[in-house]
């Protein structure tokens, strides 16, 4: 029996929503090559995607409602650890309340699904009163309106 088949894909740009077509199996694109290696020779280098993701980890850009709203594209939406939904309204409707993640993130890889979308997965470590909690996270981001956008974000506890 063979590998199991990974969901692949590209953007797919219309009435304002993103999807993903399946192109392929296991790691590769449909040429066989690995989409993570190099990232930085993608629009918009490997490192301007850590930057954009850690800033909303950093007490700053956490308290900026100006800030988080320029970066979370219009159909955001974030799945949380708890099972919550949160939509890009409710995520800028929420209160500030500092996060004390550790930075850099921990296991941070980068892949790209199309020029202008990638995907983001990192181990999230956060210290609540005397515990470590960690967090399996995942977000996609495309390039619009001449930055970043994080489209999409999930966090999943760590066993």
């Amino acid at each position: 029996m063979g590998r199991p088949t990974q969901a692949r894909g590209s953007a797919v740009r219309g009435a304002g929503i993103i999807g993903v077509t399946h192109i392929g199996a296991g790691g590769g694109d449909m040429e066989g090559r690995d989409r993570s290696e190099d990232a930085r020779d993608r629009s918009g280098g490997a490192n301007l995607w850590r930057v954009l993701e850690e800033s909303i980890s950093r007490r700053k850009a956490r308290g900026d409602a100006e800030y988080r709203g320029s970066i979370l594209a219009a159909q955001f939406v974030e799945l949380g650890r708890s099972d919550a939904i949160c939509t890009r309204r409710a995520c800028l409707g929420m209160p500030y309340h500092p996060i004390p993640a550790q930075l850099p993130l921990e296991r941070f890889a980068l892949r790209f699904l199309a020029n202008d979308v990638v995907r983001i997965t990192y181990v999230g470590v956060v210290g609540v009163g005397d515990e470590v909690l960690c967090v399996n996270r995942r977000s996609a981001w495309m390039r619009g309106e001449g930055r970043g956008k994080r489209v999409f974000h999930q966090g999943t506890p760590s066993r």
